[in-house]
C-alpha cells in the first residue's frame, strides 16, 4: 500500500470520527483560498458532510462562529455581499464551485474567463450574459418603485 494514501486515509478517518462525535470543524483559508478552499470543502464531504452542509459551514456557520453574522454569511438586505455565480447547483455537487462564471468582490464584478488567461490558466467556464438595469430617477420625497 502506498504510504501517502495510507496516511491520507487515516487523516480522513480521524476527521470523520471527530465530525461524528460533534467536533465543530472549521474550513480555513490557510492554503491561500482560491481553489484550495473549494477542495477543502470537498474534503468536508469526504468526512460526512453533504454538499449543502459544507456550504453552510463555510458561510453562515462561520459568520456566527466569528460573531459576524449580522454583516456576513448569508444573502440578506443590509449585509455585505461578496458572491460568485456558478452554472450548476453546488448544494448537489461541490465541484460546481470550481466553475465560477462571475465574481462580485467589494462591489466590483470579475469574470474568471477573462482573468484566467492572463495567468496562463485555461478558463473553466464562460462569462454569463449580464444585463445592467437602467437607473430611474426618483423625485425628492417619493418612494422608489420595486
Amino acid at each position: 500500500m502506498n504510504f501517502r494514501y495510507s496516511a491520507y486515509r487515516k487523516i480522513i478517518e480521524g476527521v470523520r470520527e471527530m465530525h461524528e462525535r460533534g467536533v465543530f470543524l472549521i474550513p480555513s483559508t490557510d492554503l491561500g483560498g482560491d481553489l484550495a478552499f473549494h477542495r477543502e470543502l470537498q474534503l468536508f464531504q469526504a468526512v460526512g458532510f453533504t454538499p449543502a452542509q459544507a456550504l453552510r459551514r463555510a458561510t453562515i456557520d462561520m459568520a456566527e462562529y466569528l460573531g459576524e453574522d449580522q454583516q456576513l454569511g448569508s444573502i440578506e438586505r443590509g449585509k455585505l455581499a461578496d458572491f460568485f455565480l456558478v452554472p450548476g447547483d453546488p448544494t448537489e455537487s461541490l465541484s460546481e464551485l470550481k466553475n465560477a462564471r462571475m465574481v462580485m468582490k467589494d462591489g466590483v464584478v470579475y469574470f474568471p474567463s477573462e482573468l484566467y488567461p492572463r495567468f496562463g490558466i485555461q478558463p473553466f467556464s464562460t462569462a454569463p450574459a449580464v444585463q445592467v438595469p437602467q437607473a430611474v430617477e426618483t423625485p425628492i420625497g417619493a418612494t422608489p418603485s420595486r
